[in-house]
């Protein structure tokens, strides 16, 4: 757990390329097949973690500026698993360099989020009521280093399974 902005900021930074390492010498055709998890693709998943980031921080800019986060701080499962599909659906059909170039656009506008953030914000739990008892850097946890986590295991066990049929 990050005690600085600093160790959280290298966090973020040291999680998202350990993530895209998994990406690495992929094919346009590899990146669009299903499989990855379930009957998603490395496409899907991109567009998934990004859809997850855009929400992470659409919530935080609200609630940093004084309004409501809104729905989806803090969702349930239930809600969670519909709005992954309703994602998936909405981004199964675009273009995989316009699902890449969101991915590689909403990283940079993640640090720059944190590091415009003093600490005390960033890093004290319930410094905002509607933060619901955790700190800021927690939200953001929770949709990048854990999310990446998550998702860089099932691409290398693709990754692993492919190379071999």
């Amino acid at each position: 757990m990050s005690t600085t902005k600093a160790q959280f900021l290298a966090q973020l930074k040291a999680d998202r390329a350990d993530f895209e390492m998994a990406l690495r010498d992929l094919y346009d055709e590899q990146m669009t097949a299903p499989g990855v998890e379930g009957n998603w693709s490395v496409k899907d998943v991109l567009a998934h973690i990004t859809f997850w980031e855009v929400q992470a921080l659409s919530w935080l800019q609200a609630g940093l500026s004084g309004r409501a986060p809104g729905p989806g701080l803090e969702t349930t499962p239930d809600e969670t698993n519909r709005l992954n599909l309703q994602n998936y659906h909405e981004n199964k059909d675009r273009p995989l360099y316009d699902v890449i170039d969101e991915f590689h656009a909403t990283f940079p506008r993640i640090l720059a989020l944190v590091e415009a953030l003093p600490d005390d914000q960033l890093l004290v739990p319930a410094h905002f009521a509607w933060a619901g008892g955790k700190s800021l850097a927690d939200h953001l946890r929770s949709e990048t280093v854990e999310h990446y986590a998550e998702h860089r295991t099932a691409l290398y066990v693709w990754r692993d399974s492919i190379r071999y049929r």
